[in-house]
């Protein structure tokens, strides 16, 4: 019954390695996951506004959304609100109270969603940058607009903002130089 000791050692020795290497899985998924915090957000958000042609007395603009999924979940947004304003030239330059004494951007020109009416959401995979467009206008009178963005993630309250101040282009395209005369 020599053989018989061998075999109660060698699983002696099977069922410690497993054990061992159980707790090592575990604590690899505990450090990537929760310490190193693979399962986070890792979101670029972005908002810009193009300008693309005058027509009668506004700019024809796009206001595009980019959010660039970095990480390695899936993101479901829910809410994905922006908010368009400008200033015009006889308009005074004064410290707003809600926008931490930021300069005030007093005409609102448009509030909408990037997500489209009927949709629930809209998601970014993994390692995948996704663009959102708006078409609106804005008055050629204006000297500046901002665009404001946020999204909110599905389920809970956490959020992204961005934002971008532009200066709205003065004249008609026929006054404006050509991009390659520049």
């Amino acid at each position: 019954m020599a053989g018989s000791g061998w075999e109660t050692n060698a699983t002696g020795v099977e069922s410690v390695v497993q054990t061992l290497a159980i707790i090592a899985g575990g604590a690899w998924a505990f450090w990537r996951y929760v310490y190193q915090g693979d399962f986070k957000r890792r979101v670029s958000f972005a908002v810009d506004v193009n300008f693309v042609t005058v027509h009668r007395d506004a700019w024809l603009v796009e206001l595009v959304a980019k959010v660039d999924n970095k990480g390695l979940v899936s993101h479901k947004i829910t809410s994905f609100e922006f908010k368009l304003r400008c200033i015009n030239p006889e308009d005074g330059l004064e410290e707003s109270t809600k926008a931490n004494g930021q300069t005030d951007i007093p005409h609102k020109l448009k509030e909408g969603s990037w997500i489209p009416a009927g949709w629930e959401n809209t998601f970014v995979r993994p390692g995948v940058c996704n663009t959102y467009t708006y078409v609106t206008t804005i008055p050629t009178q204006a000297v500046a607009a901002v665009l404001l963005g946020r999204f909110n993630y599905q389920g809970r309250d956490a959020f992204h903002t961005a934002s971008k101040l532009v200066k709205v282009p003065q004249g008609t395209l026929l006054e404006m130089p050509a991009d390659d005369e520049e």
